[in-house]
């Protein structure tokens, strides 16, 4: 999806959080639209700080990072 919104990645991650049959397939929309490569596990697995965080503080979290070159 190009050019994807923070609205629309706050709804991919509402739908994971919320059990949709589909979360697979949101779970690869969510890859493929992020640079964040454990996106899933701050939905799965949230670091202390982000338990119970909505979906927007979870979209704010993956958004936030920046990769870095060794």
């Amino acid at each position: 999806m190009p050019d994807v919104t923070w609205a629309e990645l706050v709804e991919i991650v509402r739908r994971v959080l919320d059990g949709d049959p589909e979360t697979g397939y949101y779970l690869l929309v969510l890859d493929a639209n992020v640079a964040r490569r454990d996106a899933a596990d701050l939905i799965f697995h949230p670091p202390p700080g982000l338990e119970g965080a909505s979906a927007g503080e979870i979209v704010d979290a993956i958004l936030a990072y920046r990769p870095f070159s060794l």
